[in-house]
């Protein structure tokens, strides 16, 4: 584990469970998956589905230290997971460089975000169906006095 020394305290990252975000979807609401501090965000994934499998459209946010960074996947394949990475490029809405991706995969050559105050959300804007279901997952660790 990695650690950093200021003033003779160590500090270490420190892992955590996953903040999780289980919930009905109500079109055009913000959900939040989770706010920390001292943090480094290491994977963000998020999956919609309802019964009748609509081709859902969401948006994803990120606000970091006053930043925020906004990607949108649009009509994608119900229930399966699409993951967000923050990189060097501009993302959609004229924000800073959050971008989507398919696939686990593509996070391979992917480097953490990190930040002293992280508040993650997810949001549907299409016309959602019958139970409808916004799941996020935000696998983070904090940086921790040992």
């Amino acid at each position: 584990m990695p650690f950093a020394c200021a003033g003779g305290i160590k500090y270490a990252w420190m892992d955590h469970d996953p903040a999780y975000l289980n919930e009905v979807a109500v079109k055009d609401m913000w959900y939040e998956v989770a706010h920390i501090y001292d943090f480094r965000e290491l994977l963000f994934a998020v999956q919609y589905d309802d019964e009748e499998h609509t081709r859902p459209t969401f948006q994803v946010k990120w606000t970091i230290d006053g930043n925020v960074y906004f990607v949108e996947f649009a009509d994608e394949e119900p229930g399966a997971q699409k993951y967000a990475m923050k990189d060097k490029y501009p993302s959609t809405g004229g924000t800073l460089g959050l971008q989507g991706r398919p696939k686990f995969s593509d996070l391979q050559m992917y480097d953490d975000k990190r930040g002293l105050d992280g508040l993650f959300e997810v949001m549907v804007t299409n016309v959602v169906g019958t139970n409808p279901l916004i799941e996020a997952w935000l696998l983070y660790e904090t940086l921790e006095v040992t």
